[in-house]
């Protein structure tokens, strides 16, 4: 049975040990599953994300000599600490190749949704993140005097899109 005290001329019941173990064990218990069901969310939304900007991709290289695969692949997210499938994409020109592939799915404030463009596996042309609107912005690091970044999104448009994969034109 709860005690009651009184405290500045008013009423209050407290908590047996019991009482606030069950207590603090059931909402601990409530917080994981929300952040398990938010986490599964994020994921969905990611390989959404990810699938969706391989369709993208394709209707903007249709017409084009680059050869596309969109690769549903098994990705070990350390930021989420899972492994999931998700969308890979591979652009393929001549004896050059670039890949879109996940970085992952939480990131430091403020973009989560992460892929990163490479040229042959090795070269960065650039980190891509999902935006709020679900569509993509590339991140710009222009190095400032003295020492400092200035970081800069731009939305992954037709254009900047063409611009990012110019070296598959040299293939």
């Amino acid at each position: 049975m709860p005690n009651l005290l009184k405290i500045k001329g008013l009423s209050k019941m407290t908590e047996s040990k019991k009482e606030r173990f069950i207590r603090k064990t059931t909402e601990q218990d409530q917080e994981k599953a929300e952040a398990i069901a938010n986490n599964e969310r994020n994921i969905d939304n990611y390989r959404k994300g990810m699938f969706d900007l391989g369709k993208q991709i394709t209707s903007w290289l249709d017409g084009t000599s680059v050869s596309i695969e969109n690769i549903d692949r098994d990705f070990d997210d350390p930021s989420a600490q899972k492994i999931y499938r998700i969308n890979t994409i591979e652009l393929k020109r001549g004896s050059n190749t670039i890949s879109i592939t996940p970085i992952s799915c939480f990131n430091i404030s403020p973009r989560n949704f992460s892929a990163q463009i490479l040229l042959n596996g090795k070269r960065l042309l650039g980190e891509i993140f999902m935006n709020e609107n679900f569509t993509w912005d590339l991140m710009d690091i222009e190095s400032t005097y003295p020492n400092s970044k200035k970081i800069t999104y731009s939305t992954l448009d037709e254009d900047l899109f063409f611009d990012v994969i110019e070296p598959l034109s040299q293939a």
